[in-house]
């Protein structure tokens, strides 16, 4: 699964091949790790239309559900100040 990851959050790199096995929560706890963020910042993961999906949910569901005409899966990341 191709997983395009767009926002003006600065990542390594803005496509992830993942295995379909991977939940909205491990993805976001990856894509977490990549970025420079300060204990009180949150991300927020949005697909397709402004979904925000349950942590539990798998990424497979999600691509079946939202995936592009051009196969991949896009995920937007906000970022906000929500801890203190």
């Amino acid at each position: 699964m191709r997983v395009l990851v767009t926002d003006d959050i600065k990542l390594e790199r803005s496509k992830y091949l993942v295995p379909k096995e991977m939940t909205a929560g491990q993805f976001t706890s990856h894509v977490r790790k990549s970025m420079n963020l300060e204990k009180h910042e949150a991300i927020f993961m949005f697909v397709g239309k402004s979904v925000l999906p349950p942590v539990p949910r798998q990424l497979s569901d999600l691509y079946r559900e939202n995936a592009a005409q051009d196969g991949m899966l896009y995920v937007t990341y906000n970022k906000e100040n929500t801890f203190g």
